[in-house]
């Protein structure tokens, strides 16, 4: 959403609703753990759990609550009771607006956010209900964020609620996030999938009893718990109502149900790095610890997501992006390699979920426009070198006599295997194309500088594909059409027997645009011009399947 007030433009972005993206600290790494694989379709069947996984679950019912005060069934029985208590819980985060975005100097391509906090409710959490008098009663909070507790308290003055960042499901929970309880650690392979090991997030508040007697309908409504920003609980129910809305997003494509989802465990501490350990040291060969990460040999739905050394709990597009890795595992015919493929579908698929072409990226409070074709680089005379990715480096340029600009794709490399050319090009797929100007045209081309370019860089509205934007239902978009019916695997629907791996062995951007072609949702021209001209790319449409049925279609 764009909005003008006196000459000052504020771009908000992922802010709307339950949807809002939140960039408190952003730094790089954001991963997955997944190696490169063959062509092999994964086979659930093939691939169970490496053990039972109940994950991230709220602790035992205290030893002090009589088993005739126990209610553990989230829902209650019809009985007419004397007391009850109603109200909502709201968590604090951070949303990252763009303030002046056109007066950064890396515009359009990055901009600098400016942090102001807002709240959300909490929704679909266990809550409990705990009183002097023993009783221990769990509920689910609604997906609109209401609670409700009705019971029959004799003899005491005070209860207690409290809310955890645990989301249960049908039959199993669907998502918990929580904290690790056993110190520091040196890898990620010290973390476990034990159950004992972590504890979820929670928050308390404590109510005077007297007032939630039922006197003719005037029982006590708490209104709207705060869990603030500085209470760390605030940000397990942040990733978990994320890591939520990106679970629906997937549930909603054919061929997958929220039962064939497993449970999503997210690690999110505070003090894993030991003491006195710089964070150039710690866990210095991977660097898994400081990073966003997707560890299915755990459990096929572990997350973690870093604290100490670099910060993404408030950020929103690294717990959903990672969220992808997650569907790539269990839905598409191959588990993608890292770099051409998984990292550029998951940017894309954080953003179309927060409805924001902004992502976050290298560099403090900055965030990356998904629909600028090109990076920017510094022109030293001679080469492009180095790249720019934050202001500094843009101010070290031109200190240095350098131009700062925009070489042409190809510059780079002319071959398809980069994510940061995947999630361009697939953005082009998703915007409104023509209706949604492209903001940079301009690309420098190979063996011309900024200076003597001219006409021959410009390339015009090279986007000619309508997309259907960010506010389509996940089901109608096309680019999961050709996820599920072209690229997906038995997890979904099945394979797609006149899939044609025409590219690099394995998922790459020529499949998914092959896919977009096949399927009938873009041109073989329309793509070209997009990919070979003005990015100058190494892909030739006119070579794609002319048609691809699913046996299921």
């Amino acid at each position: 959403m764009k909005q003008k007030s006196n000459q000052i433009t504020t771009f908000v972005f992922g802010a709307l609703a339950i949807l809002a993206g939140t960039v408190a600290v952003i730094l790089p790494n954001i991963f997955s753990g997944e190696p490169a694989v063959g062509a092999t379709p994964v086979d659930l069947k093939l691939s169970p759990q490496p053990y039972p996984v109940q994950g991230i679950s709220i602790p035992p019912k205290p030893v002090s609550s009589s088993s005739s005060n126990v209610v553990d069934d989230l829902t209650g029985k019809p009985v007419e009771h004397t007391h009850r208590v109603s109200g909502q819980f709201q968590f604090e985060y951070q949303v990252g607006l763009l303030v002046n975005a056109q007066q950064s100097p890396l515009f359009p391509w990055k901009a600098t956010v400016t942090n102001t906090p807002q709240s959300r409710l909490v929704r679909d959490a266990v809550v409990i209900l705990e009183d002097e008098c023993g009783h221990y009663i769990k509920r689910k909070i609604s997906s609109n964020g209401d609670f409700s507790f009705e019971w029959t308290p004799v003899g005491c003055n005070k209860g207690k609620i409290t809310v955890w960042s645990v989301a249960p499901g049908n039959k199993a929970d669907k998502v918990g996030v929580g904290k690790w309880l056993k110190g520091p650690v040196n890898t990620m392979d010290e973390l476990t999938s034990n159950t004992s090991d972590y504890i979820p997030y929670s928050f308390s508040h404590s109510f005077d009893i007297k007032p939630a007697r039922k006197n003719g309908g005037n029982d006590l409504d708490l209104g709207k718990i705060t869990i603030p920003l500085n209470d760390e609980a605030s940000r397990g129910f942040f990733i978990m109502d994320n890591v939520l809305i990106a679970r629906s997003y997937y549930s909603s494509l054919p061929g997958i149900s929220d039962t064939k989802l497993v449970k999503i465990n997210v690690v999110h501490s505070k003090g894993l790095k030991p003491r006195g350990l710089e964070c150039d040291a710690w866990d210095a060969k991977e660097k898994n610890l400081q990073s966003a990460i997707y560890v299915p040999t755990k459990d096929l739905g572990f997350i973690f997501i870093p604290w100490d050394c670099n910060d993404l709990g408030q950020d929103a597009h690294a717990h959903i992006h990672e969220t992808s890795h997650y569907f790539q595992r269990l839905f598409l015919r191959q588990n993608p390699d890292y770099g051409r493929f998984g990292e550029g579908l998951a940017n894309v698929q954080s953003a179309i979920i927060r409805k924001s072409q902004w992502i976050t990226t290298t560099g403090t409070d900055l965030v990356e426009n998904l629909d600028v074709n090109a990076r920017m680089a510094c022109w030293n005379g001679t080469e492009w070198n180095p790249r720019i990715d934050t202001p500094s480096q843009f101010n070290e340029c031109t200190n240095s006599g350098g131009i700062p600009g925009f070489p042409q794709a190809v510059v780079w490399s002319n071959n398809l295997a980069s994510a940061g050319w995947f999630q361009r090009i697939v953005w082009d797929l998703v915007d409104g194309g023509t209706s949604e100007p492209e903001p940079l045209t301009t690309f420098i081309i190979p063996n011309q500088s900024p200076n003597n370019c001219g006409n021959a860089c410009e390339f015009g509205q090279f986007d000619k594909i309508t997309g259907s934007g960010t506010s389509t239902p996940p089901s109608s978009l096309a680019i999961n059409d050709v996820l599920i019916y072209y690229l997906g695997g038995n997890g979904a629907l099945g394979t797609n027997p006149n899939y044609v791996d025409r590219g690099l062995p394995g998922l790459d951007i020529t499949d998914f645009l092959d896919g977009m072609i096949c399927r009938g949702h873009i041109s073989a021209s329309a793509a070209n011009e997009l990919v070979a001209t003005a990015m100058g790319l190494n892909y030739e449409a006119e070579g794609s399947p002319t048609s691809c049925p699913h046996p299921l279609d």
